[in-house]
């Protein structure tokens, strides 16, 4: 069983997030997080195998969650959410470690694949965010 916490500011999203991972049968949402402190908070504990973080989250945005995640819980694989890539953020992810960069529009299905390829060990960008950094950014480390 794959452990999840779900943080993201629209409640929902969040409940219809949980409800829809919840039909998958190999992942549990242990928590549901409103900001990013609390998902720091909440990621500390329960010890959630991946957190799937919204990058708009209140506070502390789904980057510097990540971060302050990895911090206290390096086992714990981070996905970031965003509805587009906004200049410098993928690259900010990056360097960070988040596992993944998925748009919002994925679905849930696409999602909870996401969430298995980054328990595995993988890292998944996704194609149209790169783009969009890189027609803005000019490269993206990490990607070449």
């Amino acid at each position: 069983m794959i452990r999840v916490l779900l943080a993201d500011g629209d409640h929902r999203i969040r409940d219809a997030l949980t409800a829809l991972l919840a039909l998958e049968e190999d992942l549990e949402v242990v928590a549901t997080a409103t900001s990013g402190s609390e998902a720091k908070s909440l990621a500390c504990r329960d010890h959630p195998d991946v957190a799937v973080l919204d990058l708009r989250l209140p506070e502390r945005d789904g980057i510097n969650a990540a971060a302050s995640i990895h911090e206290a819980l390096p086992a714990c694989k981070t996905v970031v959410v965003a509805t587009h890539d906004l200049p410098g953020h993928l690259k900010r992810a990056l360097e960070v470690g988040v596992n993944a960069f998925v748009p919002k529009s994925a679905s849930a299905h696409e999602l909870a694949q996401i969430i298995r390829r980054v328990h595995r060990g993988d890292r998944y960008i996704d194609p149209s965010l790169v783009a969009d950094a890189v027609s803005s950014e000019g490269s993206v480390p990490g990607t070449d």
